[in-house]
Parts: C-alpha cells; sequence; structure tokens
C-alpha cells in the first residue's frame, strides 16, 4: 500500500457531508487552479505517493490536455467555472461505497475541468477517503474520460 500524505492546511470534511459538499471541496480546487495558483490547489488535497503528483505535474497535464504539455504545443489553462459555457454537459459524480473500513478509501469523485472557457472531457478524479474521523480528497488521475 502507498503512503498518504495529508499536508497542513489540507480540506477536511465531516463523515456526514454530503455529496454536494465533497462537489464543492472539487469546485474550490478548480477556482484555485483557474487562477494559476496551482500549489495552494495541491495543498488542499491529501496525496498517495503512488501517483506521485506535484504542483508543476498538475500544471502540465492541464496544460497538455491530460498528457504533460509539450513545447510548442497548445497551451490550456482552466477556466472559472462561473465563466464556463458550451462544450459537453459538466459531469461530475460521486460514488461512496456502503461497505468500506474505516480508515479507507471510501468512494471517488469525478469532475470534468473548464479549459479555455467551455467543459472538456479533461477529468479530474479524486479517492474520498476517511482519515481519522475526517474525509479527505486524494488527487488520483487528470485524464480525458
Amino acid at each position: 500500500m502507498s503512503e498518504i500524505s495529508v499536508p497542513e492546511g489540507v480540506l477536511t470534511f465531516p463523515k456526514t457531508a454530503s455529496n454536494e459538499e465533497l462537489l464543492d471541496g472539487v469546485r474550490k480546487w478548480v477556482d484555485l487552479l483557474s487562477e494559476n495558483r496551482f500549489s495552494e490547489a495541491y495543498n488542499l488535497t491529501a496525496h498517495d505517493s503512488y501517483y506521485a503528483w506535484t504542483p508543476e505535474l498538475i500544471q502540465s497535464v492541464v496544460a497538455g490536455y491530460g498528457m504533460p504539455h509539450e513545447p510548442g504545443d497548445h497551451v490550456y489553462g482552466i477556466s472559472k467555472i462561473s465563466q464556463t459555457e458550451g462544450g459537453p454537459s459538466p459531469r461530475w459524480e460521486v460514488d461512496r461505497w456502503q461497505d468500506a473500513e474505516p480508515s479507507s478509501r471510501i468512494g471517488f469523485v469525478s469532475f470534468d475541468l473548464p479549459l479555455d472557457g467551455e467543459w472538456s472531457d479533461l477529468t479530474a478524479t479524486f479517492e474520498v477517503m476517511q482519515v481519522k474521523e475526517q474525509f479527505v480528497l486524494v488527487l488520483q488521475d487528470i485524464h480525458v474520460f
């Protein structure tokens, strides 16, 4: 099993958090990315060493539409959710497992990202993990769904 790190200031949720509260946490993360505050967005979530995310890697993968950005390619940027139009209907989903063990992964959130002013099929996925008596979001992947 890989190691989970929970940085100081990570966004936490009570065990009674609704799906909408979890989605609001992801929306806050997206808003930080839209302001190019990649380090702050990174610190908002917990991290699994297996995925090896860094603020720089998040920025590069977003800029490269799911792959690390290559020089000379178009640079995609996260848009403010409130200013995003068109494209496919935004998809976001929370899925929880009823039989999850305490101090374990209890579900996931997937959230389409707004890029260059439109909804895209680039999706961020987060594990919802119970740490002590709270839930945290763990960035799992940013990929084209």
